[in-house]
């Protein structure tokens, strides 16, 4: 399972130094006397290139995720998606949000069947970044049932009803 995870960052690795590698050759390409015509034609195919990559690995990452049955992969795909997401503009575009969320689906059911309340409420964690909070109450309600203990229970009820209480703004 370790070698999951490790796969999963090596990824991440890979995928940002070829990114980095593709933005400096436009970037020195861009730059050379009578280019500015032929650059913006190459980076729109390169940004064609990369999507279709970054989409298959996506892919790939979500299927080494699943076969792996364990919650852990799956958070960490859903956290590797919403990076993306964030590098493309600053804020996260709403089809990557969905993929993110249904990564966090899986990993909060996989948790509870595992009895793991750590995954739970991790998973609990991973939906309030990215602004789910009647699945960050799921979670955290599936985690309370499953606690080992009463104290555990109550700490984790207590959590949940706290997200459930409207914020009230600094009055300033």
């Amino acid at each position: 399972m370790k070698a999951q995870g490790q796969r999963i960052t090596r990824f991440g690795i890979v995928l940002g130094v070829a990114v980095v590698v593709v933005l400096a050759g436009l970037e020195v390409f861009a730059q050379r006397p009578g280019a500015r015509g032929r650059a913006n034609g190459v980076a729109k195919s390169v940004a064609a290139i990369d999507a279709a990559t970054l989409e298959r690995q996506l892919h790939d990452g979500y299927v080494a995720a699943l076969a792996s049955r364990r919650w852990e992969p799956m958070i960490a795909h859903g956290d590797a998606v919403l990076e993306v997401a964030v590098a493309g503009n600053g804020a996260p575009a709403h089809p990557w949000v969905d993929r993110a969320r249904h990564s966090y689906l899986l990993a909060l059911f996989r948790a509870r069947a595992a009895g793991s309340v750590d995954g739970m409420t991790k998973v609990a964690d991973a939906f309030l970044s990215i602004g789910d909070r009647d699945a960050a109450r799921l979670a955290l309600r599936m985690a309370r049932d499953a606690a080992p203990d009463p104290r555990t229970a109550a700490l984790l009820n207590d959590r949940a009803d706290r997200i459930e209480r409207p914020r009230v703004a600094d009055a300033h």
